[in-house]
């Protein structure tokens, strides 16, 4: 079996990631001693019933706790409420702030950046699910877990995902400095697939086009993804994606079980860094997935967007960008358009049978005039057969009385 490249280093080692929340100085000895026992509950499965979490989701665990316990200075179960709150306020009002440095436009560091909204209720959500185990399931305090934690607000905030237009996206293309660097980009952007999945591409997973299919097509392994594998084809002609990738693979040589991109995550997010700066914009690798996503989803439905970027069913991301795109609106535009037609139809046929009455009247007055200039051409001439009778009788008269 294939074994899954991890992106980021020491990916899988947990012992460094426990043995640097282990020395924090500011979170107590039996703290840590409850944190362990927690993970080590979580990889069991006993924590969240009938399923063991991931050595990668262990590891968020155990980042995001070490966030409110460095916090509290003390062990959690002599926290207050009024601790809770006040790092809850912090929170919300960024105060406290990752270690990830934020930039101005000239690219110059002004600080570090505040939690996004989403890992905020990441924590909320940790804390009282470790809470509830120590302090309701251990402690056996439920009335103090609950005043802990019932008010926290662990609804995930709407937001809508930015992507990138058709013009920047053009012009992260050119700014590429070899056919490597563009495969990557296009390939990224018209797959839609995670950096996780792409780094793990196989030259055995390319399927090459032929005449019933002209396009690359990429096998994505279930072992490699975070949700579930599929196979997505390429079709967006604005990223040329089939043609870099062509050249691409012309100019290697690789065995159909080898890596076909062999670089470093780091490549990846240099390359993006570079293009960043030169056009003074944020470009994560989860931009390219939501350029991806925002494009097609005015081509697909809604099942064929959860198979291509690999969502549940249920997931509400399809819809998201289903509402984004505006389709709804289309389709009531077009019912609407339709409808216009009906009645655009119906007014003309209204007018066609109005026009048509009226021709009847033209042609019933015409022919009316046409009678009356017979009858008027009848009466002269009667009139003038009479004048010349009672001319030849010398009985005619003029208007005043007097003989003609």
């Amino acid at each position: 079996m294939v074994e899954k490249r991890e992106i980021h280093t020491n990916s899988n080692n947990m012992d460094n990631v426990m043995k640097l929340f282990l020395e924090n100085k500011n979170i107590p000895k039996s703290e840590k001693d409850d944190v362990e026992e927690f993970i080590r509950l979580c990889q069991l499965g006993k924590i969240n019933k009938g399923k063991k979490l991931s050595t990668k989701r262990c590891k968020k665990i155990i980042y995001v706790l070490r966030i409110p316990l460095n916090y509290f200075k003390k062990d959690t179960s002599e926290i207050s409420v009024s601790d809770v709150e006040k790092f809850d306020s912090d929170l919300m009002n960024n105060k406290l702030r990752t270690s990830k440095t934020e930039r101005n436009d000239k690219n110059e560091v002004i600080g570090f950046k505040p939690f996004s909204d989403s890992v905020k209720v990441d924590i909320r959500k940790i804390l009282k699910t470790y809470l509830r185990w120590k302090i309701k399931n251990k402690l056996k305090q439920t009335e103090k877990f609950e005043n802990l934690t019932d008010w926290f607000d662990i609804t995930p905030k709407k937001k809508s995902p930015n992507s990138l237009s058709d013009t920047e996206l053009k012009k992260i293309l050119e700014l590429c400095k070899d056919n490597i660097e563009r495969t990557i980009i296009s390939v990224m952007v018209d797959s839609g697939c995670r950096i996780g999945e792409f780094l793990n591409i196989r030259q055995d997973d390319i399927i090459t086009p032929t005449d019933e299919f002209p396009y690359y097509q990429i096998r994505l392994r279930d072992e490699f993804s975070k949700t579930d594998g599929r196979t997505i084809g390429l079709y967006w002609d604005l990223t040329e994606s089939n043609k870099h990738l062509k050249k691409f693979l012309s100019d290697k040589s690789v065995k159909r079980d080898e890596l076909l991109f062999p670089f470093k995550y780091t490549k990846v997010t240099s390359l993006l860094k570079r293009i960043r700066i030169k056009l003074k914009l944020e470009i994560p690798t989860k931009l390219l997935r939501n350029t991806s996503a925002t494009h097609y989803s005015t081509i697909l439905n809604r099942q064929q967007l959860c198979m291509r970027y690999g969502w549940k069913f249920s997931s509400r991301m399809p819809d998201t960008y289903i509402r984004r795109s505006g389709i709804d609106e289309r389709d009531v535009m077009n019912k609407f358009k339709q409808k216009d037609k009906i009645v655009e139809l119906e007014q003309n046929k209204k007018q066609e049978q109005e026009i048509s009455k009226l021709h009847l009247k033209l042609k019933f007055f015409e022919d009316t005039q046409i009678n009356k200039i017979k009858e008027i051409g009848k009466i002269t001439e009667e009139l003038k057969r009479l004048k010349d009778i009672l001319k030849g009788k010398g009985l005619l008269k003029d208007i005043d009385g007097k003989l003609s």
